[in-house]
């Protein structure tokens, strides 16, 4: 499916760059429970450093990729060199949050006032959140989960809700799965 772009889009997750950055800038290369080196990279930037690290961002066929290979750099450079997990950690934020502003920024050129959406796991990140959300500023609406929260559980009950309006809606059911 992948490989024939049939029923899917091109989209990566973030988490695993938490989980990386993290292990690196924390020298934990293990986690008792799904998310906690994450979290604790959260906890641990300095909410006062504002520097960021480089990211570059490319374009192929009108789509707009991240490339966080200048920040991962910088990040092992710094670690090496004694930086405080504080001060890195809030580097790699800083940097997920401007590359993100970015992209949108570029996409609300391209189609207008549209509304942003920020969902997915690393939108429970409060201090990625909101930076997205100053940076954008007041003139650009953000979206946010208010009761169906941003990660698995919300994708879960979206697929759900999908589902549910295909049988309502009486459209024809997938084809049967021949390996079943």
């Amino acid at each position: 499916m992948l490989a024939g772009g049939v029923n899917t889009s091109r989209a990566r997750g973030v988490g695993r760059f938490f989980d990386a950055a993290g292990a690196i800038g924390l020298g934990r290369p293990h986690s008792r429970y799904e998310g906690q080196i994450a979290l604790e990279w959260n906890l641990a930037a300095d909410p006062a450093e504002r520097a960021a690290y480089p990211f570059a961002l490319t374009e192929v066929d009108g789509t707009i990729t991240i490339d966080l290979r200048p920040l991962f750099r910088a990040l092992v450079t710094d670690s090496l060199a004694g930086v405080s997990p504080a001060t890195i950690s809030a580097r790699f934020h800083n940097a997920l949050a401007g590359a993100t502003i970015e992209v949108a920024r570029v996409q609300l050129r391209r189609h207008g006032a549209l509304p942003v959406v920020l969902s997915g796991g690393c939108f429970q990140n409060a201090r990625l959140t909101e930076s997205i959300v100053a940076g954008l500023g007041s003139a650009v609406q953000v979206v946010l989960h208010r009761t169906v929260p941003p990660g698995d559980g919300g994708l879960a009950l979206g697929q759900a809700a999908v589902a549910n309006a295909i049988l309502l809606a009486g459209e024809p059911s997938a084809p049967e799965d021949p390996c079943a």
